[in-house]
């Protein structure tokens, strides 16, 4: 017998197998040959994949979250400036970027953002009935 590098005993010589001194058709005791061995390899494998999975889904979650934020940060950018310039409520101004996006035909955040670029909004209400 010869410790091998991990510290165990090994037979040395003809028909002592691998160098761990395992016979090379597999491991004495039939765990390889029985299976069990390639379910539980099988299930680590499906459940790593479900993880890869359920990670790329956190990700993606985590970067719309983000563009969420960003954009909302820049929508109270967008209200404030509305609210000192018009002199109005933050309900007033933000009904104003609603309406402004709805009668555009753009997303808010994008009304937003012109607000923030030219500090201020290009909309005209339409003209009351029975006003001239």
């Amino acid at each position: 017998m010869v410790e091998d590098t991990r510290g165990r005993r090994a037979a040395r010589g003809p028909g002592a197998g691998g160098p761990d001194g395992v016979p090379a058709d597999g491991p004495a005791d039939g765990v390889a040959g029985d299976g069990r061995v390639d379910a539980a390899l099988m299930r680590a494998t499906e459940q790593v994949l479900r993880l890869e999975a359920d990670l790329a889904a956190a990700r993606e979650q985590l970067a719309g979250l983000e563009t969420a934020l960003q954009s909302n940060r820049r929508i109270g950018m967008a209200l404030g400036i509305l609210m000192a310039l018009r002199k109005v409520d933050e309900a007033a101004a933000f009904e104003l970027l609603r309406t402004v996006s709805s009668r555009r035909n753009r997303k808010l955040r994008l009304v937003a953002e012109d607000v923030i670029r030219t500090g201020t909004v290009e909309w005209e209400p339409p003209p009351e009935v029975g006003r001239s």
